[in-house]
């Protein structure tokens, strides 16, 4: 299968593997990361209800606090990296071409590893960034599976699963082929919004003392809604005729930030609008 898309890619766009992170694992295998998407949806939607339909929920707030306190270091690395290895430094906001395999403007050695003489091992760039991002997808699969384990089949909606499924998918094409350039922008705004969910995650984990204080939680849905417009009019550039940038995985990126846009407005409709948001519940924002 994985064989079967490259074939695809170049084919109808003429799109091949990026060198640069062509032999990266999971990139380097689509069959796996299908295989991991239809698991999570197996386990999550069916398994994981029947197993646990005759146990009681599990607490998990310690194992909750952790791991919530882990995705907000691991996305706070993601937007720094992604933010100096080009959106903060050389790229331009409007029609960043991909970068070439040996692009030294999109690397950065951290100086303490120089004298060690391993400077080339430690080179961090949009490339390295992206594919952290890429990684970290399959990690947030874990996101339902603690609702399963927690029996809070509520939060288990068609936007959650629609979402993580589909993420996982898009992540992997965008590494593969885009890694870097202009598309790259949602690794850094993506990164910056789970910073603050995964911290309103981790208070919201402490108890009912602490989410009493956590009155902002409506605006991580708005400014995920702010987001997805500002996605899709950025990559919406790509489109004039002077921008020199893959078009085909932009259409789908901006069709899949349309659709996640209508189903979060939706879902900000239903939950602040119509009063049913209650405190202290996770705000579904990702």
């Amino acid at each position: 299968m994985s064989q079967g898309v490259d074939h695809f890619f170049y084919s109808n766009f003429q799109i091949l593997p990026d060198p640069r992170t062509k032999d990266w694992f999971p990139g380097t295998n689509f069959n796996l990361t299908v295989a991991v998407v239809v698991v999570y949806l197996i386990v999550c939607l069916f398994l994981g209800p029947l197993l646990m339909k005759s146990r009681e929920a599990m607490q998990l707030k310690n194992c909750l606090a952790g791991y919530n306190l882990t995705m907000v270091l691991l996305s706070a690395y993601i937007a720094f990296e992604s933010f100096m290895g080009g959106w903060g430094t050389h790229y331009r906001l409007l029609c960043q071409p991909i970068g070439a395999p040996d692009d030294k403007a999109s690397m950065r050695v951290i100086s303490a590893f120089v004298f060690l003489k391993f400077k080339h091992s430690f080179y961090f760039q949009m490339v390295r960034a992206h594919y952290v991002y890429f990684v970290s997808k399959f990690i947030e699969l874990m996101d339902t599976v603690f609702f399963v384990l927690r029996k809070k089949y509520s939060q288990i909606s068609f936007l959650h699963v629609y979402h993580h499924g589909v993420v996982v998918l898009m992540s992997y094409c965008s590494f593969r082929y885009l890694p870097d350039g202009h598309g790259t922008l949602i690794v850094l705004l993506n990164s910056l919004i789970h910073v603050l969910m995964y911290a309103y995650y981790f208070l919201a984990a402490l108890g009912p003392k602490v989410q009493r204080f956590l009155w902002w939680k409506k605006y991580l849905t708005t400014m995920q809604l702010v987001q997805f417009v500002f996605t899709m009019a950025h990559a919406s550039y790509v489109f004039h005729p002077s921008c020199n940038y893959p078009r085909p995985l932009v259409i789908v990126l901006m069709i899949n930030s349309g659709m996640f846009l209508l189903l979060f407005v939706n879902f900000y409709r239903k939950s602040y609008k119509e009063g049913k948001h209650i405190t202290g519940k996770k705000p579904k924002v990702k």
